[in-house]
């Protein structure tokens, strides 16, 4: 009985000092993990910035040598019927 008596003072104090820091804890963590987040989102966002940039470049590089692919035939091709007209 005493035990029982014993249990049921301090373990609702001991339960109400845990709760305490706990509480402090979870609400802290919000907090940290909010931070985390806007930084994960915006580590995101600047490796897409990146990422295009990279993009831009290799497509221009593939239009000017689609260009180059196509002219260089072609100026050919002007020479050799201009030399059959002359």
């Amino acid at each position: 009985v005493i035990g029982q008596a014993t249990l049921g003072f301090t373990l609702p104090w001991i339960l109400a000092m845990v709760a305490v820091p706990l509480e402090m804890f979870i609400e802290a963590s919000q907090h940290v993990f909010s931070k985390f987040l806007t930084l994960l989102v915006r580590l995101f966002g600047h490796i897409a910035s990146i990422l295009s940039y990279i993009f831009e470049y290799i497509f221009k590089i593939i239009i000017h040598l689609y260009d180059a692919y196509i002219i260089i035939p072609l100026q050919i091709a002007a020479l050799v019927s201009k030399k059959q007209g002359a």
